[in-house]
């Protein structure tokens, strides 16, 4: 027998094991991270490893301050009420940081649309961030056109 008689065989057992490899190798990846055994030779920005056992991080003492507590609270304050801006306009939207779901509270987040496939006609719709993420198990549709919503608004 020669070379290229036996070589499909040799292909079926090298892939065996290098998908057996594979599997073990993430297994025990996952099962060190369960346990909380840090597997990479340098830690991340504001840990260091632990003098008692390398596998394992601790905060750094001197980065943890960079950020003071009040200076992080005022930052989330005005993060939380960021108007975004529109990506065809580059202004903030009219309803930006004031629509908001009445089921779940999230913002609505307005976008185009064409209104059909042969015009260039574009209507703006509305629709709850969380449907957008989660589908229907976040929350319902709610889909409005901007027209409606500016309606409701002012009557």
């Amino acid at each position: 027998m020669g070379y290229n008689e036996m070589a499909p065989f040799k292909n079926l057992f090298n892939d065996f094991y290098a998908r057996d490899i594979s599997k073990k190798i993430r297994s025990t990846m996952t099962a060190k991270a369960r346990v909380g055994i840090y597997h990479s030779t340098v830690p991340p920005f504001g840990y260091r490893k632990s003098p008692e056992d390398s596998r394992k991080l601790i905060p750094d003492a001197e980065t943890a301050p960079i950020v003071d507590l009040k200076l992080w609270e005022r930052v989330q304050e005005v993060n939380g009420k960021r108007r975004r801006m529109c990506k065809s306009t580059r202004k903030p939207g009219i309803f930006s940081g004031i629509a908001y779901c009445p089921d779940c509270g999230r913002r609505i987040s307005f976008f185009t649309e064409k209104t059909s496939k042969n015009s260039d006609k574009k209507t703006y719709f509305g629709s709850c961030l969380r449907y957008k993420a989660n589908g229907p198990d976040g929350c319902t549709p709610h889909r409005t056109t901007s027209r409606n919503r500016t309606c409701t608004i002012l009557f």
